[in-house]
């Protein structure tokens, strides 16, 4: 039974890696080459576009990128120093204040700065987040673009662009679909298919060979031959999100009920000790719950920068946002267990519907004014350190006679 129960956790971890994992379809390049983008991605001798006709925001993150000093840090140490001409096989992790990537890259790139510049080959996909991103015309991209930044401006070449930003300019080749939220957004370009955008101030020019689905505040009136397809307009509406106290409530007491039949059915003699290691001490579950919530993310991003263990530190951050989403869970759990043995609740339905009880006035304590956060830290650390401690002391913990 006991096999059979880890046979299925190892399957279920293994579907999450492969979900997880990104993949890099080169052949993809020869689609590009016969649509014709490719010469226009490669034109190195073309002199870029005048900044004079870009919007002022556009003008001002270029300045300002052209002004710092570029440094990196990469998944292959010599990454750094790699000549401008040559070609970087395999996955690229970049780091750093400010980074510029020119060189090709037959593999996927992943970058986290705050001004990144990108002006040369990528066969693979593009995940960025930075405060600037500005690709040249000499940015190519075979598959696609994924940014997350203040501002973006884009003059090269891309498949497929999702992109979230304050303001978005684009005045290049997309040879598939756009999705965008930006709150400035320009589209200056030659779109393949769809574009599917929405911001409040929205400005349209070039082509869109397929529909354009935008939202904004009024519509929008475009050129005539902009749109080759349909147009659909939807009105973005101002909302104030008030909490519905009956849904927070629900999705806190759920999570728990769903957590302790997840743990009794895989992990009991855990469920069980869950009160132990909390009656043990509650300063070393607050201690080691508060360095480990510190210190793992240091030590998955280390991992994921080098380029042996880069897997290892990625499945490391995914169990490090797994255990922090559940880690109140567990101390509500734990605290359940203790209230259950005390009261002689803790056999059959009785330390169920205790452990309803349990989470509700769990859940009130932390919508409580000025208080309530202290009580959500304290459940997120405590029950954290639950689990680590378990780990690392995995069958000193026995209750007492």
């Amino acid at each position: 039974m006991l096999k059979r129960k880890f046979e299925t956790l190892l399957i279920i971890m293994f579907i999450v890696i492969l979900a997880l994992s990104s993949f890099c379809f080169a052949d993809l390049e020869e689609d590009l080459v016969q649509s014709g983008v490719k010469e226009n991605a490669e034109t190195t001798e073309e002199p870029e576009e005048s900044i004079d006709k870009l919007p002022d925001y556009v003008v001002n993150s270029i300045s300002n990128s052209n002004n710092t000093n570029n440094s990196l840090i990469s998944s292959n140490p010599s990454a750094s120093n790699i000549d401008s001409n040559s070609v970087k096989k395999g996955d690229v992790y970049l780091l750093g204040t400010d980074v510029t990537l020119d060189y090709e890259v037959d593999g996927n790139v992943y970058i986290l700065g705050t001004n990144v510049n990108i002006s040369s080959k990528i066969l693979g996909n593009l995940f960025v987040c930075a405060n600037t991103i500005n690709i040249t015309k000499n940015g190519y991209i075979s598959n696609s673009f994924y940014g997350v930044a203040n501002n973006i401006n884009f003059l090269g070449t891309a498949y497929d662009i999702y992109t979230t930003s304050n303001n978005f300019y684009i005045e290049g080749s997309t040879l598939r679909d756009i999705h965008s939220i930006a709150n400035n957004l320009t589209l200056n370009c030659e779109i393949g298919r769809n574009a599917d955008v929405a911001g409040e101030n929205l400005s349209f020019s070039g082509k869109i060979l397929g529909d354009l689905n935008y939202k904004s505040k009024e519509p929008i009136k475009i050129p005539d031959g902009v749109v080759s397809g349909n147009v659909r307009f939807e009105e973005l509406k101002e909302f104030n999100l008030k909490p519905n106290y009956f849904i927070l409530a629900a999705s806190f007491v759920g999570l728990i009920l769903a957590l302790w039949l997840f743990m009794k059915w895989l992990a009991p003699n855990f469920l069980s000790k869950t009160d132990i290691i909390l009656k043990d001490s509650l300063l070393k579950n607050l201690g080691i719950g508060l360095l480990s919530l510190l210190a793992i993310p240091g030590l998955a991003i280390t991992l994921m920068i080098t380029a042996i263990a880069a897997y290892a530190g990625v499945l490391l951050l995914v169990l490090y946002i797994l255990l922090a989403c559940i880690s109140s869970s567990i101390f509500v759990i734990a605290i359940n267990n203790l209230l259950a043995k005390k009261f002689n609740f803790d056999k059959g339905y009785k330390v169920f519907l205790l452990l309803i009880v349990t989470s509700i006035i769990a859940w009130a304590l932390t919508i409580m004014p000025y208080v309530g956060g202290v009580f959500s830290t304290l459940y997120a650390l405590v029950g954290f350190g639950i689990v680590i401690r378990n780990l690392l002391k995995k069958g000193e913990f026995v209750e007492e006679d």
